[in-house]
């Protein structure tokens, strides 16, 4: 089951990775860096969710923002990261 709980993440980092090569226009290794360090935000999403303390929708919101505005930033920063 873990084996395929790991090819269920890589998956999903490759399409993230993809779509946000193609809408924010970041260098792979950069695009690959933020989906990694992105998807702990949905994590972390998720156990506030579980523990009561978000409902659904405002964690949804929260993350959407969060990814949405920080990987516009980076697009215009992207030339500060190799």
């Amino acid at each position: 089951m873990e084996e395929e709980n790991r090819a269920d993440r890589d998956r999903t980092v490759r399409y993230f990775v993809r779509a946000t090569r193609r809408e924010f226009d970041l260098p792979l290794p950069l695009a690959i860096a933020a989906v990694d360090m992105l998807m702990a935000v949905t994590d972390q999403a998720g156990k506030l969710v579980g523990q009561g303390q978000l409902d659904v929708e405002a964690a949804t919101e929260m993350c959407v923002e969060l990814i949405t505005g920080g990987l516009a930033r980076l697009a215009r920063r992207s030339d500060l990261f190799p």
